[in-house]
This record gives C-alpha cells, sequence and structure tokens, in this order.
C-alpha cells in the first residue's frame, strides 16, 4: 500500500462490499496507489499558487514578468530574474532620492552606484568627450583659474533625460524645388517616399548655467569626492551587460525626479 496520505482518503470514498477491499500488492491496490501518488504534484502546484505574487518564490515567473512590464531578458539567470521582479513589485513608494534610486537599482542586480552632484561641478567634466580648457582657446586657460586643469575633459558618460526618444520621419524621394520636382519627370510623383523611415534620437546640450548644475545627478561605480570641498572629483565607470542597457535606462527614468537629468557612466560588456 502506497504511503501517500491520499491513499485513506481514496479508500474511505469506496463503496461498501468486498470487492472493493484489495488484495495486498495486487491489481487494484496498486492502481489505488498510483491514483493517490498522482495526487501530489497536484497539490505541490496547488500550494506554489499561493506564492505567485512573491518574486521569490513564484512558479509563474514569466507571467509574473509581463504583469510588471518587465521586458524578457534570455541572458537573465533565474536569481537576477527574481531580483528585479522584486524591485518592480515594490517600487511603489518613490522617494525620487539618490539611495531610493541605488538601492532599486541595485536590488535589480545592477552593481552600481548614485551620487550626488552636491556640491555642484559641471557635470560636463563627467560627461564630454570635448576638453573644458584649450591652451589660448579660452578665458579660463589663465593660470590661477579654478578650471584651468590640465587635460581636463570629460569622461564619455551618457546622458539621461526622458530616455531613449527618436524623432521619426519619411523618406521622400521628390522634394519641392528639388532636381526631380519637374513637370515631366516620370518620379516626380507627389508625396512619393523610398519606404524607409529616417530615426534620429533626440539628444541634450549639458547646461552651462551652474544654477542648474545641481539637477544633474550621477550614476556608475565608486566615486572619490575632494577631502574639503566634498566636490566629486572621478567616478569610475561600473560594468553592466549589453543586453540590460535598455533596462537601466528605463529604471532611472522611472525613479529619478522629473526635474533631474542623470549622467550615466558604465560600459556594457
Amino acid at each position: 500500500m502506497s504511503n501517500s496520505v491520499y491513499r485513506p482518503v481514496i479508500d474511505a470514498i469506496l463503496p461498501p462490499g468486498p470487492i472493493w477491499v484489495p488484495t495486498v500488492a495486487g491489481d487494484l491496490d496498486k492502481l489505488l496507489d498510483g491514483i493517490s501518488d498522482n495526487q501530489i504534484p497536484i497539490q505541490e502546484f496547488l500550494a506554489q499558487l499561493a506564492y505567485t505574487r512573491i518574486p521569490g518564490k513564484t512558479p509563474i515567473l514569466d507571467d509574473a514578468d509581463k504583469e510588471w512590464g518587465l521586458i524578457p531578458n534570455p541572458d537573465l539567470s533565474e536569481d537576477e530574474r527574481r531580483a528585479r521582479l522584486l524591485s518592480a513589485k515594490t517600487s511603489n513608494k518613490n522617494e525620487g532620492t539618490d539611495t531610493f534610486i541605488q538601492e532599486k537599482l541595485r536590488l535589480a542586480g545592477f552593481d552600481v552606484y548614485v551620487h550626488r552632484n552636491n556640491p555642484p561641478i559641471n557635470p560636463a567634466l563627467f560627461l564630454s568627450d570635448d576638453f573644458l580648457v584649450v591652451c589660448g582657446g579660452s578665458e579660463d586657460a589663465t593660470c590661477g583659474e579654478a578650471d584651468a586643469v590640465c587635460g581636463s575633459g570629460g569622461a564619455g558618460g551618457d546622458l539621461i533625460v526622458n530616455g531613449d526618444l527618436y524623432v521619426n520621419s519619411l523618406d521622400y524621394l521628390v522634394m519641392c524645388g528639388g532636381e526631380g520636382a519637374i513637370c515631366g519627370v516620370a518620379d516626380a510623383v507627389c508625396g512619393a517616399t523610398s519606404g524607409d523611415i529616417n530615426r534620429q534620437l533626440v539628444t541634450y546640450t549639458l547646461p552651462t548655467d551652474s544654477g542648474y548644475w545641481p539637477l544633474v545627478f550621477f550614476v556608475g561605480g565608486l566615486a572619490t569626492r575632494d577631502p574639503i570641498t566634498d566636490e566629486l572629483t572621478s567616478i569610475e565607470f561600473a560594468e553592466i551587460p549589453v543586453s540590460r542597457r535598455d533596462e537601466i535606462v528605463s529604471l532611472i527614468v522611472k525613479y529619478k525626479p522629473a526635474h533631474s537629468w542623470c549622467g550615466i557612466l558604465i560600459e556594457l560588456v
């Protein structure tokens, strides 16, 4: 006889009569054992439904990702998927602080830190590829000027404002005033396009007005600050998988205050 807890239940609901008293190890006994054992995986599945909305235990992880609007990423391990699900599920209370954003990004599996630009310095020091001071090229290139630092230039980070936004336009073959827009030309058809769509990424310019500098914060690796002024002096680049680039941008846009801009210093691996 099976040791399943369901075998006594099955025996109890059998009709009365000697025909329903199975011989030990007989065919009917084995059939009833099989029926009782078959209830165990059903019980286990139903028991797991209690954890449906708990990120660390949900048995339907794919459905949970969809419910919380997470983009499928086959490069993530199960533990990483559950970590980012927990981050998404607990994000209803958004404080918008640097510590809150850092907590959510790290909870989602990103090894990054959030740094406030306070006291404020020019964010172009970390986000621009251009040199800020060029010998003989600016008023700041003078001995004694605070910004006259040899080789001072941006580290090449990216600026996140509203996520990746694109301006789409059709590729018109004939334009008014163009060489092809002449009566009698076979291709001079009003509205004719190649069928291609031109996509241009919307870019933003860093503010030069120092009053706006505190509104730019940074996401990257560990940072160092001046021991006297507490100004940021360097920020390391953090490594994240290339397949998760869109995800971290989406999370930053989701959690950051609308008036702030994020300078992100990451290396895609």
